[in-house]
């Protein structure tokens, strides 16, 4: 398979022996695989779901107030909602602009839109967002709806990320060569490991104005990939605070960013080492 968990195994493999080698070597990954040598990388908070606008609206503000001000929001309708669907969807864009203001940078998630197509719908819904001035809109269609891609960059301008259910180089390509995508979100825990996330970034380069942000909660191997890049090619990381420390309960200390800015490990390898009493717990 080119796609799912097959790739997604070989990525764990792929992982654990870069981990593996910048133990041996008594090097953090970042300083094997790329020359920035970055110490503190940006995040930015993935929030959540906005079911309940006013749930949402004191959980923006929450956020925002302790220095969250990079927030990435979950769409929870899709085209199948139709237009009641559709103004839920931006009605949640509306209360959180209009709670945080200007200066907050919003990020709003269609999810893959539950693998549904629906090119005019979601052309109207990113129509009707940028009034908002929205950071991006991620994943507006279906992986394999390249058309769709298309229609909603092509059609509307809107800032568009996606790449995280693209599997391997040759699956982010067809998006770069028809303009799809300003944000690729390839991960190195999905993608196929470390080696072809920074094939992913080489090819990245040929596309003016495309960055790269590796999605998701896998915040070791992430950071230690954005940090070995330059920041005008991959300037920030994403960081869900909940999963992540879940995540990394059985590691010998969490890693969190202060003020949205994570200090890089240095411990060798990926970062902080199992520690084996927690697991013993079990």
């Amino acid at each position: 398979s080119k796609t799912g968990v097959v790739i997604m195994t070989l990525s764990a493999v792929e992982n654990a022996l870069w981990d593996l080698k910048g133990k041996l070597l008594g090097r953090p990954v970042h300083r094997l695989i790329g020359s920035a040598n970055r110490r503190r990388i940006p995040v930015y908070t993935r929030v959540g779901e906005g079911r309940n606008l006013d749930e949402a609206r004191r959980r923006a503000r929450d956020m925002y107030d302790r220095g969250c001000k990079h927030q990435k929001w979950y769409f929870v309708h899709a085209p199948s909602d139709g237009e009641k669907g559709m103004r839920a969807n931006i009605e949640l864009v509306r209360v959180l602009r209009e709670e945080l203001g200007p200066e907050a940078v919003l990020m709003f998630d269609n999810h893959s839109m539950r693998y549904e197509i629906g090119g005019d719908w979601l052309v109207s819904l990113a129509k009707r967002m940028l009034p908002y001035d929205p950071f991006w809109l991620e994943e507006p269609t279906a992986p394999d709806d390249i058309e769709g891609y298309a229609r909603v960059k092509g059609e509307t301008g809107i800032t568009v990320a996606g790449g995280e259910h693209h599997y391997t180089r040759w699956q982010i390509k067809p998006l770069l060569e028809r303009k799809c995508l300003d944000w690729v979100q390839s991960d190195p825990d999905w993608c196929g490991g470390i080696s072809e996330w920074l094939g992913i970034c080489r090819m990245a380069r040929k596309y003016p104005g495309v960055q790269v942000v590796p999605h998701s909660d896998h915040i070791l191997t992430n950071c230690q990939c954005v940090a070995s890049q330059p920041r005008s090619l991959c300037p920030m990381v994403e960081y869900n605070s909940g999963q992540t420390k879940n995540k990394l309960s059985f590691r010998t200390r969490i890693i969190a960013p202060k003020q949205e800015m994570l200090t890089m490990p240095q411990e060798p390898g990926l970062g902080p080492d199992i520690d084996l009493s927690k697991c013993r717990r079990l």
